[in-house]
């Protein structure tokens, strides 16, 4: 008589990952605000307990998979603002290519989060905003944009007018729109190109 050979029990980061992908599959099925700890569980083949004694909460669990699921790439620095701003919309474009990912990058833009859920992504997104306003900076400092330029407010347009258009209108964005969207909001700004690609 043979026996079925144990299969060896994911442990450590293999073991939350595959947590946190069952997280962000359930969350496609049934949306964040629905998210079920006991049917995240089922998916990932593991005890709830196991979940409950990392995330102790159903949207301790959703931000985890939200985190899990986006780019952890540094900013862009490619000497050229225009650039970098393209370049980092790129990165945000693959992350929400899967259902959850849009839906929660949807919901962070529009503020629908709540609650415990809320007050962590409102902290995400306050540091996300430092992390991309120091191409901004950068910009300033080249001479890219003008010295009394709200860098603050150019970037809220620039970023903001490309993130609506792929969270609500086109979720692909190919390549020629997204440059258009950043050319015309630069312009807007007084936006001069570094002398390199003048």
């Amino acid at each position: 008589m043979t026996t079925k050979p144990l299969t060896k029990r994911k442990r450590g980061a293999p073991l939350i990952a595959q947590i946190l992908d069952a997280a962000l599959a359930e969350i496609a099925r049934v949306g964040p605000n629905d998210l079920s700890i006991d049917e995240v569980a089922k998916r990932a083949n593991v005890n709830k307990t196991t979940i409950y004694r990392r995330w102790p909460s159903p949207e301790a669990l959703v931000f985890a998979a939200f985190e899990h699921g986006s780019t952890t790439a540094p900013m862009p620095n490619t000497g050229s603002l225009r650039t970098d701003v393209i370049e980092s919309l790129k990165l945000m474009r693959e992350v929400c290519k899967t259902p959850a990912m849009l839906s929660l990058a949807r919901m962070q833009l529009t503020g629908e989060f709540t609650g415990e859920l809320g007050a962590m992504v409102r902290a995400r997104i306050e540091c996300g905003d430092c992390d991309t306003l120091i191409m901004f900076k950068r910009a300033l400092a080249r001479g890219e944009l003008p010295p009394s330029t709200d860098i603050g407010l150019v970037r809220d347009v620039v970023l903001g007018s490309a993130q609506y258009q792929l969270y609500f209108r086109d979720a692909m964005l190919p390549d020629y729109k997204l440059e258009q969207i950043v050319g015309m909001t630069l312009a807007g700004a007084g936006y001069t190109p570094p002398t390199a690609d003048r």
